[in-house]
C-alpha cells in the first residue's frame, strides 16, 4: 500500500472516528439533559414530600389536643341536644 493510500485511509477512520465522537456528543447531551430534568422532578417530589410529612405531624398534634381537650370536656346530653336543636333553628333562620 502507497503513503497516499494509506494517508487516505487514516484520513476515512479519523472522520469516521470524528462523526462516531459527535455523535457521542450529541447523546451524552441528551442523556445531561434528560438526567437534570429527573433530578429536578425527585427534588419536586421531595419538597412535597417533606411539606406532607410536616402537614401529617401537624395534623397528629392537633387531633391529639382536641381529644385531650374533648377527654376534659364533659358536657351533659340535655345540653348536647339544647346545642344541637339551637344549631338546626339557627341554620333554617
Amino acid at each position: 500500500m502507497s503513503s497516499v493510500e494509506l494517508g487516505q485511509e487514516i484520513g476515512q477512520r479519523l472522520s469516521t472516528a470524528a462523526q462516531s465522537l459527535d455523535d457521542l456528543d450529541l447523546s451524552l447531551q441528551v442523556f445531561d439533559a434528560k438526567l437534570r430534568h429527573m433530578r429536578d422532578d425527585i427534588a419536586s417530589i421531595e419538597y412535597r414530600n417533606n411539606r406532607l410529612e410536616v402537614t401529617a405531624r401537624n395534623d397528629s398534634k392537633l387531633l391529639r389536643v382536641m381529644e385531650e381537650l374533648l377527654d376534659k370536656l364533659h358536657t351533659p346530653a340535655d345540653q348536647v341536644e339544647l346545642l344541637m336543636s339551637t344549631n338546626a333553628i339557627e341554620q333554617r333562620g
